[in-house]
């Protein structure tokens, strides 16, 4: 005999007492994330559409944009759904679902960063060297 418990689905307990504030947290939530994604989008469609912001830095930028897009589909709909529902279960396939996307994209966001930073440095660097050479008599 095998001692084990199968989870089929989580209780969410956090959203069990907001009757009355069901529909204003919704419509605030609803807001915040048609924010994020028109504002990202509008962002990813400059960079891509303007021939002068096709450089390494904007090129990142519109790297990160996509990212907030992937993070905050998997983050805000089922949110939202959570929200407006009676009974606030979720399967544990779904719950392992969204726990994957939410850590691949701060994942994501974290190497963009890097490298990022590592192009500024870079950059940094390669002001400083064409700065001393052509100033070849200030430090010496």
């Amino acid at each position: 005999m095998k001692n084990s418990t199968q989870v089929l689905y989580f209780t969410l307990a956090a959203f069990t007492d907001i009757k009355l504030l069901k529909y204003f947290l919704f419509l605030v939530i609803l807001c915040f994330y048609l924010l994020i994604m028109c504002s990202n989008l509008l962002l990813i469609s400059v960079i891509c559409m303007n021939r002068s912001l096709h450089e390494p830095m904007y090129v990142l930028l519109c790297s990160l944009f996509v990212n907030e897009l992937y993070g905050s589909t998997a983050l805000f709909p089922f949110l939202l759904l959570q929200i407006l529902s009676d009974v606030h279960t979720v399967s544990a396939s779904f719950c392992f679902l969204q726990i994957f996307c939410l850590y691949t994209y701060v994942c994501i966001e974290f190497y963009n960063l890097a490298i990022m930073s590592y192009d500024r440095l870079q950059t940094d660097a390669t002001e400083s060297r064409q700065y001393l050479h052509a100033s070849p008599g200030l430090f010496a």
